[in-house]
C-alpha cells in the first residue's frame, strides 16, 4: 500500500514538475543570453536557484498554468532545446543593442588613443576593453533601473500563451531572425554612430588644433604632448555626454524589449 501510495502521488505530481521544467528551460534561454545574468561572478549555483524560484512563482499565474499544465508532453532534447530558443529569443535583441555599445566603445577608444597599448605592442596583451566594460555596465546599470529585466520576465510568462510548448517551428527560425536583423541593422548603426559622435567630433577639432600648432611652432613636440590631450579632452567629452547617452541607452533598450516580444510574438503566427 505504501509504494501504491508513493505512486500514485508521484504520477500527480508529474505533470506539475513537468511544467516547471518546460518554464524553467524558457527562463533558462533568457538569462544565458541576458546580459546582467552572464557574469561569471555569479555562482551556477546561485543562477539555478534564482531560475528555479521564478520558474514557480510564473508557475503560479493562472494564465500559464492553463497553457502548460493540462498537456502531455514528451519530454525530450527537442522539446528542451525549442523551449531554451524561445527564450534566448526574447535576450537575443538586448544583446544587439549591447553589440552596437560596444561597437561605439571601440570607435571611442580608437579616437582617444586609449587602443595605443595594443598597437605599438599587439603580441603584449594590451587592454583596450576598459572603456567598454564601464560603457556596458552603464547600459546594463540603466536596463536595471528602468526594470527592463521585469519586463522581458514578464514577456517569458506571457510568450507561453502565444508560443505553447511544442509548437515552436524551428523552420520559421532563420527568417524571422534575418528579418528582425535587417530592420534593426539600421538603427543600430545610426545608434553607434550617435553615440560615438560627440568624441570624433571633439577629436577632429583636437586634430586640426594639433595641425595648427604644428605650423606655428614646427618645433613643439606635437607626437609627445598629443596623446595626453587626446586622452584628457576625449574623457572629458564622454564625461559631459554621459546624460543624453543614458537616455538613448533607455530608448535603445526598451525598444529591444519591444522587438522582442514582437519577435516571439510571430513565432505564434508563423510570419
Amino acid at each position: 500500500m505504501t509504494h501504491h501510495a508513493q505512486d500514485l502521488a508521484f504520477s500527480a505530481a508529474l505533470p506539475q514538475l513537468v511544467a516547471w521544467l518546460l518554464v524553467a528551460c524558457r527562463l533558462a534561454g533568457l538569462f544565458v543570453v541576458a546580459p546582467f545574468f552572464r557574469d561569471n561572478s555569479l555562482s551556477p549555483r546561485t543562477k539555478f536557484g534564482v531560475i528555479a524560484a521564478l520558474s514557480i512563482c510564473v508557475l503560479l499565474s493562472e494564465p500559464v498554468r492553463s497553457a502548460v499544465g493540462p498537456q502531455a508532453y514528451e519530454v525530450g532534447l527537442p522539446l528542451i532545446a525549442s523551449e531554451f530558443l524561445v527564450g534566448g529569443l526574447l535576450g537575443w535583441t538586448v544583446l544587439l543593442v549591447l553589440s552596437a555599445v560596444r561597437g561605439a566603445c571601440q570607435i571611442i577608444s580608437q579616437q582617444i588613443g586609449l587602443t595605443t597599448a595594443v598597437v605599438v605592442d599587439p603580441l603584449g596583451g594590451g587592454q583596450d576593453e576598459v572603456l567598454c566594460r564601464f560603457i556596458t555596465a552603464l547600459a546594463i546599470m540603466v536596463l536595471l533601473s528602468a526594470e527592463l529585466h521585469h519586463a522581458l520576465i514578464r514577456t517569458v510568462a506571457a510568450s507561453f500563451l502565444w508560443v505553447p510548448p511544442g509548437t515552436f517551428d524551428l523552420a520559421s527560425l532563420p527568417e524571422l531572425l534575418s528579418g528582425v536583423a535587417l530592420g534593426t541593422g539600421p538603427d543600430l548603426l545610426v545608434a553607434a554612430v550617435s553615440l560615438a559622435l560627440p568624441c570624433m567630433v571633439a577629436m577632429l577639432l583636437v586634430s586640426a588644433a594639433q595641425g595648427l600648432l604644428g605650423r606655428v611652432l614646427p618645433e613643439a613636440e606635437l607626437l609627445v604632448l598629443g596623446l595626453p590631450v587626446r586622452v584628457i579632452v576625449g574623457l572629458g567629452v564622454l564625461a559631459m555626454s554621459l546624460p543624453p547617452t543614458t537616455d538613448m541607452f533607455r530608448l535603445l533598450l526598451a525598444n529591444a524589449v519591444n522587438d522582442g516580444r514582437e519577435l516571439v510574438r510571430l513565432l505564434s503566427t508563423g510570419q
